[in-house]
Formats: C-alpha cells, structure tokens, sequence
C-alpha cells in the first residue's frame, strides 16, 4: 500500500517581541542548474518574442529557423545575436526598466516538440536578521513581487510558497511588503492574532515530507520549512496550494483534491489528520480471468487531498487484487506513469 502523509495540528503562543523595520535590496542570481519546487511552476508560450518589458518594448524578438534552432534578441536592439539550438537552452535578457535602470533577466528555454516555451532563469536574494530571502519570477512577468503569484523560499532550501505578506523567520512573523521598484523591501514585525501549524507530527510517510504549501489571500507558508514542530501562521481561513514528499529519487506532488480549508482560530488548537491510507479511484472492467483498469487513476488521502506525479515514470502505486473472502493476492500491477 502506498504510504503518504499525516499533517497539521495546531497550537498557539504568545508572542515574541521583535523591533524595528529592516529594509531589504536584492540582488539577481542566475541559477545554472535549476531545482526549485515551486507551488505553481509555469512555461510560457514564445511566439514573436520573449514577452519582458524593456526600453519601452513589449519585449525581446525571437525568430524560429526552423523547428529546432531559435535566434533571440537578447540586448532589445532589434537584431537577433544569440541562437539556441536543440530542446533546451537559456539566454541572458539585458535592458532598461520603466524606471530607466538597467536590468538582467535570465531565462531558461526548452522546445517540446511543437513550440519554445521560456522560464525565469534568475533569482532575487536578500539577506536579513540572519535569514535570506529568496523571491522567484514564477509567472514569468519579469517582476518578482506579485503576491499570491510569484514564489519566496525563506531561509534555506529549495522549497518555495507563494509571495507573502507575512513570512516566518526563525519562529518569529514579520510583514513583508515589497518596495514598488520590485527591486526593495520592508520587513515589521507583525502585531495581529496567530497560531502555530505542526505539518510533520502525524506525516505517516516512507518518504519526506519537502513541501507543504497553505494560503489565504496574500499569505502563504511552506509548513514543511521547518525541520520539526509547529510554524507560526497568522489566523486566517487556510488551503493547501501544493505538497511535495521524496524519499530519494521516488517523488509525488500533491494537490488540493477534496481537502477543506484548514481553520486557524485566534487562541485556537486544529489538528487535521491527512496522508495514508490513500485509496485509489479508477474505472475497471472485468472480463474471465482478466480485469482491466482505466489509466485515469486518482490517488486521494484520508483529508482528501490528491496525490499525483508520482516519478520515476514506472514507479506508480501497486495495484493489488485480492480473494474476497481469502484475502489472497491474485494479480498486480503497476501502469507505466502517473
């Protein structure tokens, strides 16, 4: 049986006192090997160009040749310079914002086949009371602070949650507000009411639990930043955005399903148990001694939420069929990916 999480209980604390305003400045880094797990990871579609604002353009001419090879204007003069050849590549997009500054942005490039997409290639880094902040394009807008759709990761790891008003450093919350040059940020100690989310007490796993995301509104959390006990959240109506759990090359993502809102009362205790057993919904159809079960299986656990994505490809959940009465094992199998 296929073994997934058990998450969330709840506590409250009483808060701890942290002053004063720290001003943020970030900076760009160009990631060369990409492993980020993002809540909501997107590809976009190129068509006559990178669509990046730059020097009063609407962005930086591509032109195909061909299916495989594509030709980038990658410093807005109108001229393509660099050329990508094959299913992936990245290019380096410079130009001026509106403010007239000039700017890096990254990119990574794949063709699947049928078309190129681009990616946001680069980071922005900050550091502060200890902690860094790490903020990521994950609309591929070329701006870093759309709350709710861009992604932070902060303190170490390669997790992100969505871009937040409220984040948690080292147990303590602060509102985060993004400077309107998407280049800045202040960071205040946060005053209202909250409590603590534990998503890795009860998590019944064979695997880790990596990534837990929750939102409501502009704030969202990774629970699974911490390596054990409660996060600090503030009160709110919460839905689990994405989930990622490994155990070494074996990975599954999550996704809400029929999970409901986590409810995190002032001064209130919620625990919510999820994860394993999960069962498996599928269409099947019996035929002699053979039985036939449809591709679109879905995997939910005990809270509702959906398990899919489950890599290496060949490595999906077993299907085992069992004598009613008996109990024994008459046929498995697994499908080719999931």
């Amino acid at each position: 049986m296929l073994q997934l999480p058990g998450l969330l209980a709840l506590v409250v604390a009483a808060p701890a006192a942290v002053a004063g305003v720290d001003k943020l400045e970030f900076g760009t880094q160009t990631i060369t090997k990409w492993s980020y797990i993002l809540p909501d990871e997107r590809w976009s579609a190129i068509h006559d160009e990178i669509p990046i604002p730059h020097d009063g353009q609407s962005g930086f001419l591509v032109r195909e040749d061909g299916l495989m090879k594509l030709a980038v204007d990658s410093d807005g003069d109108g001229r393509t310079d660099v050329e990508v050849n094959g299913v992936k590549g990245s290019v380096t997009l410079r130009g001026k914002d509106a403010d007239g500054r000039a700017f890096l942005y990254p990119v990574r490039l794949v063709n699947d086949g049928r078309s190129w997409k681009y990616a946001s290639g680069a980071v922005l880094k900050a550091g502060t009371r200890g902690f860094s902040i790490t903020l990521i394009d994950q609309d591929n807008d070329g701006r870093y602070d759309g709350y709710g759709k861009d992604a932070m990761i902060v303190g170490s790891g390669e997790a992100a949650c969505l871009l937040s008003e409220v984040v948690n450093l080292g147990g303590d919350l602060f509102e985060f507000r993004m400077g309107a040059d998407g280049r800045t940020a202040e960071l205040e100690p946060y005053g209202g009411h909250y409590g603590t989310i534990d998503a890795k007490a009860q998590f019944q796993s064979f695997g880790k639990l990596v990534a837990a995301v929750v939102r409501d509104g502009n704030v969202s959390f990774n629970l699974a930043a911490v390596e054990t006990g409660p996060m600090k959240v503030p009160a709110g109506t919460y839905t689990l955005v994405a989930g990622f759990a490994a155990k070494g090359t074996e990975t599954v993502q999550i996704r809400p399903g029929r999970m409901p809102d986590i409810e995190v009362e002032p001064a209130g205790v919620v625990a919510l148990a999820w994860g394993a057993p999960v069962a498996a919904e599928f269409e099947y159809k019996v035929a002699g001694d053979s039985i036939t079960v449809q591709p679109n299986v879905k995997f939910y656990g005990t809270a509702g939420e959906e398990y899919h994505t489950f890599t290496p490809n060949a490595k999906s959940p077993k299907i085992v069929v069992l004598d009613k009465k008996s109990r024994k094992e008459l046929a498995s199998g697994r499908f080719g990916g999931c």
